[in-house]
């Protein structure tokens, strides 16, 4: 009897994990969408710009872009918290969020992108990520640094990637060290508030092409 026991949970402990798993997936991912939502009705109220970044907020956390959205989703802090995020407790106490703006919509320089109604391909434009377990758990952490991810030495790519990101928010099983990050997924929303899933292994693949996907496209 014990040695059944022993084979059935080793059949659904796999199982149960995978569906758990499946359940925060589909979680963040609505968390994101009703963030996409929020940017364009603010958007739409300041001339097509996003929420400014800790740069712009007098380093006060009420001036982070998160509950900047607060007039327009009522529930800011059921959603700026990933299930998956394994500091959500930290970052629920401390103001953060498990989601990171991307730097060319939120800060001014080469790729820019900050008007909304600007953009030429909104749907293929992201506009936020997930949080690197890394990264402090304040509110502070609101914005990537997208534009150094890719540049010399290129090797590095991926590391600079890995520390401003979770392309493996998503992963069952897996080590947490740079060998192994290529296994899971994560979501990412876009400026047209749809949210789409990568796998890190395609995330590595733009890194070792050299290929800033966080930057939006022009044509």
């Amino acid at each position: 009897m014990v040695a059944i026991i022993a084979v059935l949970a080793a059949i659904l402990f796999p199982v149960f994990a995978q569906a758990k798993l499946a359940a925060q997936k589909t979680q963040c991912a609505s968390n994101l969408r009703q963030i996409g939502i929020a940017l364009t009705l603010y958007a739409n109220d300041f001339d097509g710009r996003f929420p400014g970044s800790s740069h712009e907020a007098g380093f006060v956390e009420e001036g982070a872009w998160i509950f900047q959205l607060r007039p327009y989703v009522a529930n800011t802090d059921e959603i700026r918290i990933c299930p998956a995020d394994s500091k959500r407790e930290e970052r629920l106490r401390e103001g953060g969020t498990s989601y990171v703006l991307n730097e060319y919509i939120v800060v001014d320089g080469e790729g820019a992108q900050l008007v909304l109604d600007a953009m030429p391909r909104p749907s293929d434009s992201i506009t936020t990520f997930t949080v690197a377990d890394s990264s402090g758990s304040t509110w502070q952490q609101d914005h990537t640094h997208s534009r150094n991810w890719i540049r010399r030495p290129f090797d590095r790519n991926w590391r600079r990637i890995l520390a401003d990101i979770q392309p493996d928010r998503f992963r069952a099983g897996v080590g947490r060290g740079t060998e192994n990050r290529t296994e899971g997924s994560a979501n990412y929303l876009y400026a047209d508030t749809h949210v789409r899933s990568h796998p890190a292994a395609r995330v590595k693949g733009w890194a070792d092409t050299n290929d800033n996907f966080a930057l939006p496209p022009v044509d």
